[in-house]
């Protein structure tokens, strides 16, 4: 069995771009609920100017990667 595995991903977000972004996330979110249902966390931060966010990803091994 292998350890488990944390990926963090840093995206910048154009200006202006904000709510395209958020779409194209909520549909990435559905995309890996189905494709990776072993994934345990899947989390956003968006920084205090909306411009940078940092993704998430917690899956319990590598096979669930």
């Amino acid at each position: 069995m292998s350890e488990p595995i944390v990926m963090i991903s840093h995206h910048r977000i154009r200006e202006g771009k904000l709510d395209e972004f958020r779409r194209a996330y909520r549909q990435a979110t559905k995309t890996l609920e189905a494709e990776k249902p072993d994934t345990v966390g899947f989390l956003h931060y968006l920084d205090e100017d909306e411009s940078e966010v940092t993704s998430i990803h917690v899956f319990p091994a590598a096979e669930a990667m």
